[in-house]
């Protein structure tokens, strides 16, 4: 039974009635996996199963969602493209919490999730809809733990432990400078950790992360919900007559960055080629001059080597 003490609905609700819902993103980017696509996915199911569901996002925004509520909760967006580690217009600075924003971006942070953060808390505070729970994607900010004090329980999505990049990008820097600078950019993964342990349940995708967000943030396995990621079977399907080919690998990568673990692949690739036929397909845009494009021209130059000395047998 759910009960929400300090707002406008004190019944306890059966397990089977309908839910009022909000969801959080600090981030709602409609090409990224773990931020607008998951958003939108989840935002749909949880509608078609009854419920009546709300979604806060900061910028960039998903995308909309028929009969869900879609609240833009705007920030500097300061990683925007067209106007980079700058605000949009500078008027913007004149609210303390903008000033925080900028400000800890200059110092070489990420402050995203704090800053929306405090923007969802003070949003909800001053207007008090009515949420049976708010359920948060991974933004694990200090504002959530006055959520439940003005009656909202909440449950957090963490897809994985982001000290897992952190580790990875610090292993992957060529310099002491560097990884500094790295360790500054994840400096947010305290907050994380110390409001993960507040929250009474996550949600996480596989028992894999499960497993990885216990040992990384301390956090209980008895914690944790299981609900796996799915497959929509609307786009992704078999074709009737068409041929699988064989010895033929397709990969997507969304960002040419040490924890996708590309370069691996081609180290793997590029082994097989010695042994036997094999064909890679990469979706995705390669650092120029990066690691990636130097090792795709060493299994270009490797595979031309082999094909010459069979032809020479």
């Amino acid at each position: 039974m759910l009960k929400r003490t300090g707002s406008k609905i004190q019944n306890k609700k059966k397990y089977s009635d309908p839910l009022k819902i909000c969801l959080l993103t600090y981030r709602g980017n409609p090409t990224c996996g773990g931020q607008g696509v998951y958003i939108k996915y989840l935002s749909r199911a949880l509608r078609d199963l009854g419920h009546q569901v709300d979604v806060i996002s900061g910028p960039p925004y998903p995308e909309p969602v028929e009969h869900v509520r879609l609240y833009k909760m705007p920030g500097l967006d300061l990683y925007n493209p067209e106007h980079l580690f700058r605000p949009g217009k500078y008027r913007d600075l004149v609210s303390p919490v903008n000033q925080l924003e900028f400000l800890s971006m200059c110092l070489g942070g990420f402050p995203e999730p704090w800053t929306f953060g405090m923007r969802v808390y003070k949003y909800l505070r001053s207007t008090r809809p009515a949420y049976d729970i708010v359920h948060d994607n991974q933004c694990l900010a200090y504002g959530l733990l006055g959520l439940p004090r003005i009656g909202y329980p909440t449950v957090a999505t963490v897809h994985h432990p982001i000290t897992v990049d952190r580790d990875a990008e610090i292993e992957a820097a060529p310099t002491f400078l560097k990884k500094l600078k790295v360790r500054r950019w994840y400096a947010f993964l305290g907050m994380q950790k110390k409001v993960s342990r507040c929250l009474p349940r996550i949600i996480t995708v596989s028992e894999c992360s499960r497993k990885d967000i216990s040992r990384d943030f301390g956090i209980s396995m008895n914690n944790f919900r299981v609900v796996p990621n799915g497959i929509n079977t609307d786009y992704f399907y078999p074709l009737p007559g068409v041929k699988r080919p064989d010895n033929q690998l397709l990969v997507t990568s969304s960002a040419d960055t040490p924890l996708k673990g590309l370069r691996y692949l081609l180290e793997a690739v590029a082994s097989i080629l010695k042994k036997r036929e094999i064909h890679l397909t990469v979706i995705g845009a390669p650092k120029k001059e990066g690691v990636i494009e130097r090792l795709a021209r060493e299994a270009a130059t490797e595979w031309r080597r082999e094909i010459y000395r069979t032809d020479s047998i």
